[in-house]
């Protein structure tokens, strides 16, 4: 190349194809990994579940960030490889995480990779995407192989003014805690989230509340509305996948570049895994009773006792306070504005109803109140459950995944 002017335009050409972010995989590969790994995560124990998730969107995330470094990995960090192929990563990333979980659906998810797989361009860079997907998946199985998921039935204390007890004929309480502490995945330190003790069963506060669980929240009740049954049967029934569903919902009719789209559904779960592990800790420590045992119970003023009073919802074997479905409100308030929605809405499959809300703010109100219209929760839990959900998000928002300096 003897032309000097050509051999300046060539090496100014070679840099900018260099320059070039690598090939932009569609962000819908990344949501349909996220179905097929919510549908085989729902063989798994109910307490598994939300870790498993965790695992996966993490691996997702960490292996599509190492294709083109964007922001701080989770855990070591993995060896850049921009020649990979995203798709095949994301979905090696998937089958590398879920294939070690022994209780996990396997026949299904097997033949959608190997089919997922065998659609790809063969060659080196297929070659690379399938181990870094797999590189991902061990790297953070080693990382967490401490978990202590090992369980042990929780206490039941004697009866006494306040304090959980289980609903008779329910058995023994599945309320669980764990040999050796479960580390968080995203906040520094889990037991600097405090709301406080519950109110007193003696204050006028848990009185309060006490009548309103009982007039809004029972099976028979004439002052909630049709619309407040409407919404506790809306948000309390329906498969698990629902949740997961709508989530995947918001990101197809708001589409994402699918790193982003990776590292919310990581920040999503990392948020839910934190907020249950915290909400957990604080039902063993403060142990409060159910609306259903408190109205029934021998401590309760004779003005507002009835052992025959049934909640509209099925009571939880687990203790009051925070209300766990409002940590999740609260996480869902903190982050699905990342998502900017134009729309909120949501259907039941189990209900067959569809609902709309103006805000994700008004979303989370819902949520949280319909634990108070469905009869299992005071109103101080929700509260509580929700301003810590909030925060959990917020501080792994703030501490997490965080862009690189450019």
């Amino acid at each position: 190349m003897k032309n000097p002017l050509r051999r300046r335009l060539v090496c100014a050409l070679l840099l900018l194809t260099l320059a070039l972010p690598v090939r932009a995989i569609d962000p819908g590969v990344v949501l349909d990994w996220a179905a097929q790994a919510t549908a085989s995560i729902e063989m798994l124990p109910a307490s598994r579940q939300p870790r498993a998730s965790a695992m996966v969107d993490l691996a997702v995330f960490n292996a599509l960030n190492a294709i083109e470094p964007r922001y701080r990995g989770y855990g070591p960090p993995l060896e850049a490889s921009p020649q990979a192929l995203p798709e095949a990563a994301v979905a090696a990333a998937v089958w590398g995480v879920l294939s070690n979980e022994p209780q996990a659906e396997h026949s299904r998810l097997a033949r959608a990779y190997q089919d997922a797989i065998a659609r790809l361009p063969e060659g080196a860079a297929r070659q690379a995407g399938i181990a870094l997907g797999l590189r991902a998946a061990q790297q953070l199985i080693a990382l967490r192989a401490e978990d202590g998921f090992e369980h042990v039935a929780g206490p039941q204390p004697a009866a006494s003014s306040g304090l959980f007890q289980t609903i008779p004929g329910r058995g023994a309480s599945a309320f669980r805690i764990n040999k050796q502490p479960l580390n968080p995945l995203g906040v520094i330190n889990i037991d600097r989230f405090e709301p406080g003790a519950p109110p007193s069963p003696e204050s006028e506060l848990a009185k309060r509340e006490l009548v309103e669980a009982k007039t809004l929240g029972g099976r028979q009740s004439s002052s909630r509305t049709a619309d407040q049954t409407a919404a506790a049967l809306f948000w309390n029934s329906g498969p698990p996948g629902d949740e997961q569903q709508f989530i995947r919902g918001l990101l197809h009719a708001q589409p994402l570049p699918a790193l982003e789209t990776a590292r919310l559904l990581a920040l999503l779960s990392m948020s839910d895994f934190d907020s249950r592990l915290l909400g957990s800790r604080l039902k063993l420590k403060h142990q409060r009773w159910r609306p259903q045992t408190a109205i029934a119970s021998e401590f309760t003023p004779a003005a507002q006792r009835d052992a025959s009073w049934l909640p509209l919802l099925r009571t939880p074997v687990d203790p009051e306070y925070p209300s766990g479905y409002a940590l999740w409100a609260g996480v869902l308030e903190a982050l699905l504005p990342l998502v900017q929605p134009k729309a909120l809405e949501r259907f039941n499959s189990a209900t067959g109803q569809t609902r709309q809300w103006a805000s994700v703010q008004a979303l989370a109100e819902e949520m949280g109140q319909s634990r108070i219209w469905g009869g299992v929760h005071f109103r101080s839990s929700i509260e509580a459950g929700r301003r810590l959900g909030r925060q959990v998000a917020e501080e792994i928002l703030a501490n997490q995944l965080q862009p690189l300096a450019r």
